[in-house]
Formats: C-alpha cells, structure tokens, sequence
C-alpha cells in the first residue's frame, strides 16, 4: 500500500465535508444493517456490505477505519446484541473496510479488484477471524471448523451475487462520484481488469 494512500485517507478526518460524507455513511450503514436474514448462529445475510465497499472506494483506509470502528460501536450502543460488546468483531469490521480501500481507494476501479476486495473480506475476513470469534463468544460450545464450515458455505453461495452487486452499484455510482470529487475522474461501465 501506498503511504499517500492512507495519508490523503486521513486528511479526510480533518474536512467537515468529509465528515458529513462519513456521517451520512454511518447512518445508511446503521440503517441498512438493521434488515438482515438469520441464517445460523451468528450469521445473518444482510446488504451492509454494499455500504463497505462504497466507504473503502470513497473514504480509504484511514477515514474507512476510524468510520468502522464507530460505526460498530454505535451499533451496539443503539442495538445491543446478547452477547455484550465484543471488540472482536470491531476489528473485522475494520478488516473489512481495509480490504475495499486497500483495492479501490484512489485507483481506477475494476470488476477484478472488486471481486479480490470481496474475496479478502468473505473468506479471509468473515469466515476466517467472524468463525473464531462466534467460537469464542460461544464458550466453544462447538468446534470452530463447525463455525466456519457454515460460515464457509454461506459465503460461497453469496460471493457472485455481492460481487456482482457490487459492480453494478459502483458503475451506477460512479459519474455522480467522480462528478462530484469523491473519487478519481473516471468512466462507467468499468472494466474488468484495470
């Protein structure tokens, strides 16, 4: 990654128009993430995804942090779960929105890099670090593998379609942002390796 990458990230925390941009993000996020589908203990379909992929394009990794963390914190200030706080998954929700920066933050976007931030995310992210932490906040009730297995399944199933997703949200996103100077100039449809 690019030190300039994470250093015009955090000038963003320093502008009061970024700062509204973030807290419209955080509203939608909060909002969005309050209509999901149950599918398992602790795993849930939900549309909060497309709303990371959006903050890591826009706001990159500094500012996509920093909007992680207290939007994880809000949420469980607004909508306590049975578990209590866990600072675990305000990690993976920072994870989560690095992997998207990390390949769309300040680039010219494509399907590719798209698909590899997604991928990170679902399966090295969620599956990976949410199985452990389900584990853990389980008092290891049942085997890790059985967490990550389901994890690991739903994941997969979904993958295509959020990528997909995705793809059609940035490219009808992308003349208004790039209109706008939240992103880099750059012209809709994408493609698919940049």
């Amino acid at each position: 990654m690019k030190k300039e990458m994470w250093k015009s990230s955090a000038e963003k925390l320093k502008s009061v128009r970024w700062l509204a941009v973030m807290a419209i993000f955080l509203a939608l996020r909060i909002v969005v993430s309050r209509f999901s589908i149950p599918v398992g203990v602790n795993l849930y379909f939900s549309f909060d995804f497309l709303i990371n992929a959006i903050c890591g394009m826009v706001l990159g990794p500094t500012a996509g942090i920093v909007f992680a963390v207290v939007e994880d914190i809000m949420s469980y200030m607004l909508f306590p779960d049975g578990y209590g706080f866990f600072a675990g998954y305000t990690m993976t929700a920072a994870l989560g929105i690095l992997c998207y920066a990390v390949c769309m933050y300040d680039q010219k976007q494509s399907v590719l890099k798209i698909a590899i931030a997604k991928a990170v995310s679902s399966f090295g992210i969620n599956v990976m670090l949410g199985s452990y932490w389900t584990y853990v906040l389980t008092g290891g009730s049942k085997a890790y593998l059985y967490y990550a297995g389901k994890s690991l399944f739903k994941n997969a199933v979904l993958y295509p379609f959020q990528v997909l997703a995705i793809v059609l949200l940035v490219n009808l996103l992308i003349p208004y942002l790039s209109r706008h100077h939240f992103i880099k100039a750059q012209k809709s449809p994408m493609s698919f390796i940049a």
